[in-house]
């Protein structure tokens, strides 16, 4: 996974290698993984130039145990929608979902193709500390939704509506969701309740 790549970037050098169709880095964890490229190493003694898992992780100038910047990119992959969700249900095809708080969790989920990430109201048990979802408001969500947004580049995002931002009528309802779309930039949004609540 790319987690693991960049875990090995900063804890060993890589060897220089030309890119062939089977190059590989293998890290001192005795792991193989698939190479994009991995730079000449003229001038850079332990730089990697790009390291790729899957969709591609890109990592930029990797100097010693150190690396200075790390982007990626997932060019391959384009972005999820809904009527891709839709479509998938009638092939049959299974959807995979993850929850991820922050930018971090949101890019190695994204990079490992997940189809759809949530931004779940857990993330006041999860990370800040609450015995429940209930104290959560709008603003926490939104502040983890936007991070989640600049992590994930190709995965369906949705937000979840907390407790107590959309039950009161549905022009709170409609308030709140449009929140999660124009300021974070959520793909859809979350809510509980049956039927009644859904129309």
């Amino acid at each position: 996974p790319a987690a693991l790549v960049i875990t090995m970037l900063h804890s060993a050098p890589a060897k220089a290698l030309q890119r062939t169709a089977s190059t590989t880095v293998t890290t001192t964890a005795a792991t193989t993984l698939p190479a994009w490229r991995i730079c000449d190493g003229s001038s850079r003694k332990h730089g990697v130039a790009a390291v790729g898992t899957g969709c591609g992780v890109r990592v930029g100038a990797a100097r010693g145990f150190g690396t200075e910047a790390i982007s990626t990119e997932c060019a391959a992959r384009k972005k999820l929608t809904v009527m891709d969700m839709l479509a998938m249900k009638r092939r049959g095809k299974k959807i995979t979902m993850v929850t991820a708080y922050d930018y971090p969790s949101a890019m190695h989920v994204d990079l490992a193709n997940i189809d759809v990430i949530l931004v779940g109201d857990s993330v006041g048990m999860v990370q800040l500390g609450y015995d429940t979802t209930q104290p959560v408001t709008v603003d926490d969500m939104l502040l983890h939704a936007k991070a989640v947004r600049r992590g994930a580049k190709s995965s369906l995002l949705v937000g979840d509506m907390p407790f107590g931002s959309y039950e009161i009528s549905q022009e709170q309802a409609l308030t709140t969701a449009y929140r999660f779309v124009k300021e974070a930039g959520m793909d859809c949004v979350k809510l509980e309740g049956g039927r009644d609540r859904a129309s």
